[in-house]
């Protein structure tokens, strides 16, 4: 596995919907994954320096959302890839505009299945704007399976 697509060793996922996360969890193996399930309970794990990327769903409950989210890691951490899964295609747009490096479409299939958007993130770590070097179709299955279609 090249470094641009190497799983990172410990990744924050912020996920509210408890058989999602395991789901998510299950398929990011042997990925040590700091679960929690808002945004609030994500913001007292971010400052653990062995944190190598997040996976951020949009909608989440609390007074701040995944976008809210992004911003606030990306301040604290800019070091930090994030990747935001969301149903929406313009709230994936918007979580590009406001500094992920990726975003996943939630129920949807691309072609070639990948361990996890993740292993992209950790490759993009220090990437300029616009996040990962060439567009790629992400999206994770209603089973928690993620693909990535070159």
């Amino acid at each position: 596995m090249s470094a641009a697509s190497r799983l990172p060793a410990h990744v924050l996922l912020v996920e509210n919907d408890r058989e999602m996360a395991r789901s998510i969890a299950h398929h990011l193996a042997p990925v040590n994954v700091h679960s929690c399930a808002t945004a609030d309970d994500a913001l007292k794990k971010i400052d653990a320096a062995e944190l190598e990327a997040a996976l951020i769903d949009q909608a989440l409950p609390g007074k701040l959302d995944g976008l809210d989210l992004l911003e606030e890691l990306s301040r604290r951490r800019p070091d930090l890839p994030v990747v935001v899964y969301t149903g929406h295609e313009d709230k994936g747009s918007a979580a590009m505009e406001r500094g992920a490096v990726a975003y996943v479409l939630k129920g949807q299939k691309a072609e070639v299945p990948i361990p996890a958007s993740v292993s992209l993130a950790a490759g993009q770590r220090g990437a300029g704007p616009g996040g990962l070097d060439s567009p790629r179709g992400i999206s994770v299955a209603p089973n928690g399976d993620i693909y990535v279609a070159d």
